[in-house]
Parts: C-alpha cells; sequence; structure tokens
C-alpha cells in the first residue's frame, strides 16, 4: 500500500507541475519545500471556484430556459383565451343581427 499511496502523490504533484526537486518522498511521508503546500492549497480553491461557477452557469441557464417555456406556455394560453372570446362575441353579435331580423 506504501508503493501505491507514493505513486498517487507523485502523480498528484507532477499534475500540479510541483517540480521533483521541491519535494521528497521519505518512508512515512511527503516532504515539500516551503511554500508547495500553499501553492497547491491554492490550485484546489481555484479548481473548486471554477467548478462551483460552472455548476452556477448551468443552474441559471436551465432556471432562465424554464421561465421562457413558461411565459411562452402562459403568452400562447392568454392568446387562445383572447380568440377565443372574440369567436364568442362574434357570435353574439351575429345572434343579435339575425334576432334583430
Amino acid at each position: 500500500p506504501g508503493g501505491d499511496a507514493k505513486r498517487a502523490a507523485e502523480a498528484v504533484l507532477a499534475a500540479a507541475k510541483v517540480p521533483a526537486s521541491r519535494y521528497k518522498f521519505g518512508k512515512t511521508a511527503a516532504f515539500l519545500a516551503v511554500g508547495v503546500l500553499d501553492e497547491l492549497n491554492g490550485a484546489r480553491h481555484r479548481y473548486i471556484e471554477q467548478r462551483a461557477v460552472f455548476m452556477q452557469a448551468r443552474i441559471r441557464t436551465a432556471l432562465a430556459k424554464r421561465l421562457a417555456r413558461q411565459l411562452r406556455d402562459e403568452k400562447a394560453k392568454a392568446a387562445l383565451e383572447i380568440a377565443r372570446a372574440e369567436a364568442r362575441r362574434a357570435e353574439e353579435e351575429a345572434a343579435e343581427e339575425e334576432a334583430e331580423e
């Protein structure tokens, strides 16, 4: 298990582009040069911030689409109600004209 942990730590440090001269592995621990841990924490915070901003943008987009769909449906429903009311009014006027004749 120790070798796996060491390889995982080396992979993380390589992915973070930390030069090998800035860390060393002992038998049970990794020793980082001054500032390396702060750099890694900063990179982690930037990554989390980017993901949070991405998720917020996706949620805002989904909510805006939902609102647009609701407004579009309400507008269509209102237009249909207006058309029906106008048709009823026209029928009533026609019936009144026929009754007058």
